[in-house]
């Protein structure tokens, strides 16, 4: 009678080798890879739009067109990797497409107009000296984005799709990526920007916007899992904020004119350089604390604290 040689195996020399335990497979799609294509994926075509415009100079009447295509573009990434990774995934994040679609029509019906017509932060904010500027764009242009994700975040997945901390990045993700194409169609079609400029600009933006999400991200995957003090989410708000008002403040200084008007790309280089080593730092530096929170739970399930 035979049993057990399912996971025996022979190495044709005599030797037989030990049973290999099935690998175990993880349920959830992964989260840091998705960010990293879709991120490196709006990088690589920003660089051939600006080497493009460079040899070949654009028609006038297909700016806007083109506007609009980029502006969409990270929303389209988010959905051929993040999102595509999810419908693959055994146990997909059900809820990120609502918070990406909830997250655009807040920033259209509230977060754009708050921002650009009844405060008016560009109109007199960037004649302010440079630490009164750092503190209005943080205010205005950080604040108010990243308490207005978190609260589609905390009310439509909070409560019964939290499973896992990588669910807070997850869904912190859709709903920036969701936010941003608002504001960058309102850039492309009341600015008309050429298109290596609105490109520029439109990466920027959302590797300023993503950093901050990952680090309101880890905010709330402590406050869902863990027992931190309730200082804790306002604090990382507040980081996430100051970095927003310093990044477009000197962005402000490097282009010399109001945050929504095209400016000349050798300066929007720079600001493009700035968000894309912004992005890369600050992802580093979450998957690091992520990794870590989550061995410490781990060892602390095994102790039984």
């Amino acid at each position: 009678m035979e049993f057990g040689t399912e996971n025996v195996r022979s190495t044709g020399t005599g030797y037989i080798v030990p049973p290999v335990e099935d690998e175990e497979i993880y349920p959830y799609a992964r989260v840091w890879p998705g960010l990293a294509a879709m991120a490196g994926t709006l990088f690589g075509v920003v660089v051939a739009v600006v080497l493009i415009s460079a040899v070949v100079d654009p028609p006038r009447n297909i700016w806007s067109p083109l506007g609009v295509l980029l502006a969409l573009l990270p929303g389209l990434l988010w959905c051929l990797f993040p999102w595509l990774a999810e419908r693959r995934a055994e146990l997909g994040r059900e809820r990120l497409f609502a918070v990406f679609i909830i997250s655009a029509l807040l920033a259209n019906a509230l977060g754009y107009p708050l921002i650009q017509h009844w405060l008016a932060v560009d109109s007199w904010g960037a004649q302010q000296p440079l630490f009164t500027r750092i503190l209005i764009y943080s205010l205005a242009i950080g604040t108010i984005p990243e308490v207005l994700k978190y609260l589609v975040v905390r009310y439509v997945a909070w409560q019964d799709y939290f499973r896992i901390r990588a669910d807070a990045t997850a869904y912190s993700i859709a709903a920036t990526i969701g936010y941003l194409t608002v504001l960058h169609l309102h850039y492309v079609l009341e600015a008309s920007p050429p298109p290596d400029t609105a490109a520029i600009r439109i990466f920027s933006t959302t590797a300023i916007a993503l950093s901050n999400s990952l680090i309101v991200a880890y905010g709330i995957s402590e406050m869902r899992f863990s027992m931190p003090s309730p200082l804790l989410l306002p604090g990382v708000i507040s980081i996430a904020s100051l970095i927003s008002g310093v990044v477009f403040a000197v962005r402000g200084n490097l282009s010399n004119t109001r945050l929504t008007l095209a400016v000349s790309t050798p300066r929007l280089l720079i600001s493009l350089i700035i968000s894309a080593v912004l992005l890369m730092g600050i992802s580093l530096a979450m998957v690091f604390l992520f990794n870590t929170t989550e061995r410490q739970a781990e060892e602390a399930q095994g102790t039984g604290l």
